[in-house]
């Protein structure tokens, strides 16, 4: 499986592309995160990170990671459709099929939320991972990432990122 087989529109991706760059609370940052979590013993855990960024004209490259799983990929925009590369993946089949099947309804949840001004700031649980916009985002050694990484909630190269991306990860 592969994000490859994701259809986006070529509207939907200006719509992305849109709120990324002109949407007052993305503008500033030319990004966008949203962060999914599943249910363990009754207790919210970290299933992945999602971050975008704008990285040029037409242009929007994103990262998802949580444990086990890593995919980083481009979104360009074509004159009749939109190219989804993938230049990266690592993760099981089931959280290809779960990211594959969800995609795009996230992302447009996330615009939907924003457009329509719920903030939807999570109630930070302690020893969780969460991103937040902020300029300039957070080094990769920085002492949240290392714990991410060594504890094998993030890959290396997703943190990596969230310095030019513009994203600070927290870790209450």
């Amino acid at each position: 499986m592969s994000l490859a087989l994701v259809q986006i529109s070529t509207a939907d991706f200006q719509l992305i592309y849109d709120h990324m760059t002109q949407h007052a609370r993305a503008r500033k940052h030319q990004n966008m995160h949203m962060r999914q979590t599943r249910t363990k013993n009754k207790r919210r855990i970290l299933h992945y990170l999602h971050a975008m960024h704008v990285a040029g004209l037409n242009l929007i490259e994103g990262t998802i990671s949580g444990p086990g799983v890593y995919w980083h990929y481009t979104l360009r925009a074509g004159k009749a459709q939109t190219h989804l590369t993938v230049s990266a993946h690592v993760s099981p089949p089931n959280e290809d099929r779960r990211i594959q099947r969800q995609f795009l309804k996230e992302i447009m949840d996330r615009i939907g939320d924003e457009q329509a001004g719920r903030k939807g700031f999570p109630r930070y649980a302690t020893g969780q991972f969460y991103l937040r916009r902020r300029s300039p985002g957070t080094p990769a050694t920085h002492p949240n990432c290392q714990v991410a990484i060594a504890n094998g909630v993030l890959d290396q190269r997703f943190v990596s990122r969230l310095y030019g991306w513009n994203f600070e990860l927290l870790h209450p």
